[in-house]
């Protein structure tokens, strides 16, 4: 196995980039030293970004929930009371 630089180009194994998940440490950036859950749950918009940039290819389950965490929430979730006519 070769080294990479992770700043530059996306870790791959061959010409197969590689999948992280939630416990993978950030080794470079803003989060260096943090794991993807972390940075999830702080800045779901983030692991999104590298995913779409192809920085790191993101599991699919961390991808569905930063996704889900950043869609807008339904009109019902805003208006619990809707419908109730007290």
């Amino acid at each position: 196995m070769t080294n990479v630089d992770l700043k530059t180009k996306p870790p791959t194994f061959g010409n197969v980039l590689l999948c992280v998940g939630f416990s993978f440490v950030m080794p470079f950036g803003k989060y260096k030293g943090r794991t993807l859950f972390d940075i999830s749950e702080e800045n779901p918009s983030y692991i999104k970004w590298l995913d779409e940039k192809e920085i790191y290819k993101i599991e699919d389950d961390l991808l569905i929930k930063c996704l889900s965490d950043t869609m807008s929430p339904d009109f019902e979730d805003l208006h619990s009371d809707w419908g109730c006519r007290d």
